[in-house]
């Protein structure tokens, strides 16, 4: 039986260098537990990007674009400008490997505050 991985931050050189292992090491090991398949999901403008370029050089690989929740409490008009331009861009520019919009809607796991969850409401 194949699976998919359908939350993962596999594509982000944070992930491989926290945990002190290789993507393709990942993939191995991903493989031989019968995933075949990964959702990289971007969570801002930037993974986004990431996302999408390592989905292009990986088989099974995928991307989802977002801008995560709680970036919501920092919102500008230079950051709609900017990023969620930028993201809205990726998912208008309809990569093949782009397969979803994700990390969207409200999210309360790290902020509980009232003024956090207002604004993602918002």
């Amino acid at each position: 039986m194949n699976f998919i991985d359908t939350h993962c931050h596999i594509h982000d050189p944070e992930f491989t260098q926290k945990y002190d292992i290789s993507v393709n090491q990942i993939i191995i090991n991903a493989a031989s537990a019968g995933v075949s398949q990964f959702i990289c999901v971007g969570t801002d403008a930037t993974s986004s990007q990431q996302a999408i370029a390592f989905a292009k050089t990986h088989d099974g690989a995928f991307a989802s674009l977002a801008i995560h929740p709680h970036e919501v409490a920092n919102v500008t008009d230079e950051f709609i400008d900017g990023k969620f331009k930028l993201v809205e861009q990726l998912a208008r520019e309809k990569h093949k490997k782009v397969v979803a919009i994700g990390e969207c809607g409200l999210d309360y796991f790290y902020h509980e505050s009232e003024f956090v969850q207002n604004s993602q409401k918002r």
